[in-house]
């Protein structure tokens, strides 16, 4: 239920009480004190400004897509040329704007226009992105690659580069860049978000506006439009609300008085022609009502509903509120059913943690009689980004800033350390001199583009750089050749397995490659009758095969290890004779009901009557089943299966990284001695469970399992790791692209800290 969808005298009695109370709250400012009543006082300022931009809209331009002059139809016009929409875009775009601004009767007012005036019946070619890529992996790699390669060296700027090499296409920034420090808020880099504000809140100042180009080399405009964007104002709110600094409330004051002062026109909202000059133009885009003075109302409404911790609420890239139904917003370990932990065993908080304080003497108090401040305009940089942008010192804009710098004072570009650190590898601590020219026997670049993968790491020298995240480090050179943004470093040196650590042997293995399995999934025709023909384009043309790897359990039947026939005792009846394990025939994949998907209840057929003195029959006899994660530990849902008269439990987990197979269960000397004969393993991320969920939709087809036969096991890749062999056969170079194709890779850290686009490929 939306916020205003209550009794009209409940919200003016809120309204009357928030106005008694705001004379008493005070938000501190530099140079002045910002309270709710001068905040509210420019939120209404806005609204004018809004309604007035909406009100003659309806009066001079609906139903056309948006605000017109009278020259709109001469040719030299751009915007006459525009592709339109052709469904009055601006009155659909402002919809969420009234539930914004609190106006039920605005907003049932504009629906019945939609209603009555409005089809979209219309021919559109719209965009989409067929990446079937997790989109935070997307925008992790994206983000990383943009603070690499994109940000200037001072850290302030952004670059346009070539996306395929990385190099500087041109110096130019623009005003839809602006955009750039509310994603970074977004995403939780709060101090890159300010420096790279601090460069349009400058331009802001010199032009009163941003124009659409600016060159940061020569520190003039290009081409000197406004269009009335949103994305600057987009990105103070976005920085308000997370630091909630007074400062980003003077520049919305700034930019609230210019646009007054040069955008606003008898007939609505103009945007301006040239920035310098002022020249006004006969036109004013749906996103001026619909996201510029949205964004500008909502940073001076401080009890905004939008504004709440608890708010289900996201904006579109286009400025639209969305509400995200709460089942959304549980815990990811909730969905998983498993409880997230730090190293200490605190529960891991939902939200990001606050920006630290930034606490410095303020250059206002210079008998520090205020003690310590932390204010954005006390930032040594802000001077920085204003000669970035080239504002003179004696310009009237910078006159607010006389107290925060001295013409005597020099102050040091600021600069981010692009330097990386430079190793030689080598296996076991042993030393190794530099090898220049490391031939295929030791590297080699991946024919499908994907990177390079190493086969012996001795003497190969290797770059990195530590992330702008502070997350981890990633390698941007392996011996000589350089790793792209999209590229990875794949190690296949099985020396690398290792350890020689006091408390191990030097064949010592970890337990997790040592638990891997290729699994091969297929479809097998139930139909009774088909033909050789129908099995042929079952094969090509149906989902019928998928290979995936998966970690077993180091507890139960070792699927990665083979059995021979004397070792399946006939005589021993407590010894099943169907098995999922290597050089073993394929087995049934089963899903429970969907009431039972986690396992963790007892496999029963609905008819068995509980409590009888029988046994419930064993319903999944010689199966394997297929579970989600959670709800139970993993030792109950492998009792669970065994009871059904399952061989093996594969469960599926949506996180990529998995967890330890190892039990510390006090238990556990129980465990090894009962649960012998049903193994289980565990298949990480999100598109596997969704392939193997399609395969088992099919109902003409049962899935059957088996260990993949043409791929290694962990006990494969351990006994080529007891060779120390330093020359790798063919045959493993030919295992490891398999693995490497299927993104089999563990992940690789340094001092604690992950490399992002490396994986040892085991």
């Amino acid at each position: 239920m939306l916020w205003w969808q209550q009794p009209w005298l409940s919200v003016q009695g809120l309204v009357i009480t928030l106005g008694l109370s705001t004379v008493a709250r005070k938000i501190p400012g530099r140079t002045q004190e910002w309270s709710l009543e001068k905040t509210s006082s420019l939120r209404e300022e806005v609204r004018a400004l809004w309604y007035h931009g909406y009100d003659n809209y309806l009066t001079y331009a609906f139903p056309l897509d948006e605000g017109r002059g009278p020259d709109w139809d001469d040719p030299s016009n751009y915007g006459f040329n525009d592709v339109n929409g052709n469904f009055s875009v601006t009155l659909v775009d402002v919809l969420d704007s009234f539930v914004t601004l609190n106006d039920p009767r605005g907003f049932d007012d504009a629906v019945r226009k939609v209603i009555q005036h409005v089809s979209f019946d219309v021919d559109t070619k719209p965009q989409v992105c067929p990446e079937n890529k997790p989109y935070l992996d997307i925008w992790n790699e994206a983000y990383a690659a943009i603070m690499n390669h994109s940000r200037g060296a001072d850290g302030y700027w952004y670059k346009a580069v070539n996306a395929y090499t990385g190099e500087v296409s041109q110096a130019h920034i623009d005003s839809l860049g602006a955009f750039w420090p509310g994603l970074q808020v977004l995403a939780g880099d709060v101090e890159n978000a300010i420096k790279s504000h601090l460069v349009y809140w400058n331009l802001w100042r010199r032009f009163s506006a941003i124009p659409e180009t600016f060159n940061i080399v020569s520190k003039e405009g290009i081409t000197l439009g406004y269009p009335l964007r949103p994305e600057f104002i987009e990105s103070t709110y976005f920085l308000y609300r997370a630091t909630k600094d007074p400062f980003y409330l003077s520049v919305g004051e700034r930019v609230l008085r210019d646009l007054i002062a040069r955008n606003k026109a008898p007939c609505g909202m103009a945007t301006l022609s040239n920035s310098v000059t002022g020249e006004q133009e006969d036109r004013m885009e749906s996103f001026a009502l619909s996201e510029t003075l949205k964004y500008l109302y909502l940073l001076f409404d401080e009890e905004n509903p939008l504004h709440t911790l608890d708010s289900n609420f996201v904006f579109t890239t286009e400025g639209h509120v969305l509400p995200l139904p709460r089942r959304y917003l549980r815990r990811s370990s909730s969905a998983t059913g498993s409880s997230k932990k730090d190293a200490k065993g605190s529960k891991a908080p939902d939200t990001c943690p606050a920006p630290p304080s930034r606490l410095m003497p303020s250059w206002s108090d210079r008998n520090h009689t205020t003690g310590l401040t932390g204010l954005i305009s006390d930032r040594p940089d802000t001077d920085y980004a204003r000669h970035l942008v080239g504002l003179a010192l004696d310009a009237p804009e910078v006159a607010e800033d006389v107290t925060h710098w001295r013409l005597e004072g020099i102050c040091d570009a600021p600069r981010y350390d692009t330097h990386p650190a430079t190793f030689v590898l080598t296996a076991y601590g042993e030393e190794a001199p530099e090898d220049p020219n490391p031939g295929p026997e030791k590297l080699a670049l991946n024919a499908d583009g994907t990177g390079v993968t190493v086969y012996n790491v001795s003497g190969i020298q290797l770059k990195a750089i530590t992330r702008v995240d502070g997350r981890g480090y990633d390698i941007v050179q392996i011996g000589r050749h350089k790793i792209k943004s999209s590229q990875k470093v794949w190690f296949a040196d099985p020396r690398l397995l290792k350890s020689d650590t006091p408390q191990n042997s030097s064949s010592y293995v970890d337990p997790y490659q040592k638990q891997l399995v290729p699994l091969r999934f297929f479809a097998e025709s139930t139909k009774p009758k088909a033909t050789p023909a129908q099995k042929i384009l079952h094969t090509l043309f149906g989902d019928a095969e998928y290979t995936v790897s998966g970690v077993s359990a180091t507890w139960g039947d070792q699927p990665g290890q083979k059995l021979e026939e004397s070792e399946w005792d006939p005589n021993v009846s407590s010894r099943p004779r169907a098995r999922l394990g290597k050089g073993s025939q394929a087995l049934q994949l089963v899903r429970p009901p969907e009431e039972n998907r986690h396992g963790c209840q007892p496999h029963i057929p609905p008819d068995f009557e509980q409590g009888s003195h029988f046994s419930p029959p064993q319903i999944y006899a010689d199966s394997v089943l297929l579970l989600d994660r959670g709800g139970c530990t993993f030792i109950e849902k492998t009792q669970f299966a065994e009871q059904s008269g399952a061989r093996s439990v594969i469960v599926l987990s949506d996180e990529d990284v998995l967890p330890s197979m190892t039990s510390s269960d006090p238990d556990y000397d129980f465990v090894q001695m009962y649960i012998k004969y049903i193994s289980f393993i565990i298949i990480g991320g999100k598109d596997h469970a969704n392939k193997l969920n399609e395969m088992l939709s099919q109902t003409d087809s049962r899935i059957m399992v088996e260990v993949d036969r043409t791929k290694p096991t962990g006990l494969d890749l351990v006994e080529a790791a007891k060779s120390n062999s330093n020359a790798v056969p063919k045959r493993m170079r030919s295992d490891w692209d398999r693995l490497r194709r299927l993104g089999v890779g563990r992940p690789l850290f340094i001092n604690g800290k992950r490399l992002f686009n490396a994986s040892l490929l085991f």
